[in-house]
């Protein structure tokens, strides 16, 4: 029998699947320190970005790649919790799938840190000094 034949459709699939990312991200505030401190960041520097006298692609790029970090610790999390699931035994497989996720959450981090630096060093280098050579 297929599974997918009692599943919902239509509008009341959009309805149950935002019930499932309020409950999820409800849970992951409540319970995930790494989510609630990426998502405070996020939050702060999406804010800042809202200040900064750059064209609205620039707003944008700054935008999406600060989410993609949330995005991707939520994703870590979520790799974390399966494998906890499966089993609480150390095994090296459990602990590589720990680590390739939290190198997805680095390398987000990094892409993110880049565009900033990029986007941000001629707003910062033109309040400095000028040095007299």
């Amino acid at each position: 029998m297929n599974a997918r034949v009692h599943k919902q459709r239509g509008f009341r699939r959009l309805l149950n699947a935002l019930g499932h990312q309020y409950a999820g991200s409800k849970h992951a505030l409540a319970n995930d320190p790494a989510i609630r401190q990426v998502g405070a960041g996020v939050a702060i520097l999406i804010i800042v970005s809202i200040f900064l006298h750059v064209g609205v692609l620039e707003h944008l790029l700054l935008a999406v790649v600060t989410a993609q970090v949330l995005l991707f610790e939520v994703i870590n999390s979520a790799i974390e919790a399966t494998v906890d699931r499966i089993s609480q035994e150390q095994h090296p497989l459990a602990r590589e799938a720990k680590d390739l996720g939290s190198v997805a959450v680095g390398l987000a981090v990094l892409i993110a840190s880049s565009c900033w630096l990029v986007i941000c060093w001629p707003l910062v280098a033109g309040l400095l000094p000028r040095m007299n050579a």
